[in-house]
């Protein structure tokens, strides 16, 4: 019996809409011109509430659609920019010492949940792998010393 192992290198393309206008800031010949077999994509909100949102769907489905239609397939990232994010949370008030207000954590963490699922069930069609926090142990330095980015409740 013959193994063959096939390694994928993945560009990731960071954020690929601009945080405040929602534009598309990819390049995409870049992407064309590397080879690469995928690309890492990352499903920020931007200026948009929800994955639910119709235009963050249409700019979203027009990144996918472009990517696919060159063959280049797509490493899903649902991340804490899928959520508007409360900056208390990723702060001393909530730090690993302190964690205040558990309802503010519970209401983030359902809403990084609904919005996970609901980007997945947009596109688990034509996307095979989704990722959620990458490097979840991450700690951000702060006034208040290192604070878990990922807070620690989970």
């Amino acid at each position: 019996m013959i193994l063959i192992l096939f390694y994928m290198v993945c560009i990731d393309i960071g954020q690929p809409i601009n945080p405040n206008t929602g534009q598309i800031q990819i390049d995409f010949n870049l992407i064309y011109n590397s080879c690469t077999p995928c690309v890492r994509l990352n499903f920020i909100l931007g200026p948009y509430n929800s994955p639910d949102d119709p235009q963050w769907q249409q700019i979203y489905n027009q990144i996918v659609n472009t990517l696919l239609s060159a063959y280049i397939k797509i490493h899903a990232l649902i991340g804490h920019e899928a959520v508007k994010n409360n900056e208390a949370l990723f702060t001393c008030a909530l730090s690993q010492e302190n964690p205040q207000n558990q309802n503010i954590v519970d209401q983030w963490i359902n809403e990084y949940v609904y919005n996970f699922v609901s980007i997945v069930d947009k596109f688990k069609n034509r996307i095979r792998v989704f990722e959620s926090f990458n490097e979840p142990n991450n700690w951000w330095s702060n006034v208040c010393g290192p604070t878990a980015i990922v807070h620690p409740k989970w």
